[in-house]
């Protein structure tokens, strides 16, 4: 019977990776069963998210991807790359391809989504803080405002975003997505060529046994 406590951090590094790559997996079912679409999305000057079909489904792979780049999340894209590089150290690859990849990418993540580091806001030349320092600040209110939080200031700051949320949305989604298959694709390989082992009983040990559900 697995353990029944109620365990939020990864175990190891191992299981943080195994965690990724089904979440991978799991994104990539709901983007093919519900959520994908052919051909752009309008640019209307007045486009809103909820004016149109194919700006929604981009909302909600982006509220799908959020758990790869928000600041307390456990599958933040930094933190799979650090655990994907300590594998490569241990398997003496840190002069391969593999590492110069995953590096590129921590360096592009970081500069999309700068909040996850602790540092000072940006400012501009008058000491005032920026209020958008690039496209994932629009696609942060429009989430926090209309779909997963019940912020008032970012619903203000959504409804009055108009077609800048669908142009924000389609960078940030396509951006992300690349790079999250990018770093699947490279532990599939890892796995396939004998250099990443899955403790996958460490996974059945921590998994919690079916509870009947009480009505």
């Amino acid at each position: 019977m697995g353990n029944q406590q109620n365990i939020s951090g990864h175990p190891s590094e191992n299981a943080r990776l195994i965690h990724f790559r089904e979440s991978v997996d799991l994104y990539d079912k709901f983007k093919t069963m519900l959520l994908d679409f052919n051909g752009s999305i309008p640019l209307g000057a007045d486009t809103r998210i909820q004016d149109d079909p194919k700006v929604m489904k981009l909302a909600l792979r982006a509220a799908l991807l959020r758990k790869y780049w928000a600041k307390r999340e456990e599958l933040r894209l930094d933190r799979v790359i650090d655990a994907l590089q300590q594998v490569l150290i241990d398997a003496d690859l840190t002069e391969s391809d593999y590492c110069r990849i995953l590096s590129q990418i921590k360096v592009w993540f970081f500069s999309q989504y700068p909040e996850v580091q602790d540092g000072v806001k940006a400012v501009d030349h008058t000491g005032n803080e920026i209020e958008y320092e690039g496209s994932h600040d629009l696609v942060r209110e429009d989430l926090y405002g209309l779909l997963l939080h019940g912020d008032y200031q970012k619903w203000l700051n959504a409804s009055s975003s108009g077609s800048l949320s669908a142009i924000a949305l389609g960078a940030d989604v396509e951006g992300l997505e690349a790079r999250i298959h990018t770093v699947n694709t490279i532990l599939i390989k890892l796995f396939e060529e004998g250099q990443f082992e899955p403790d996958l009983e460490r996974i059945v040990a921590d998994t919690p046994s079916r509870r009947a559900l009480k009505l």
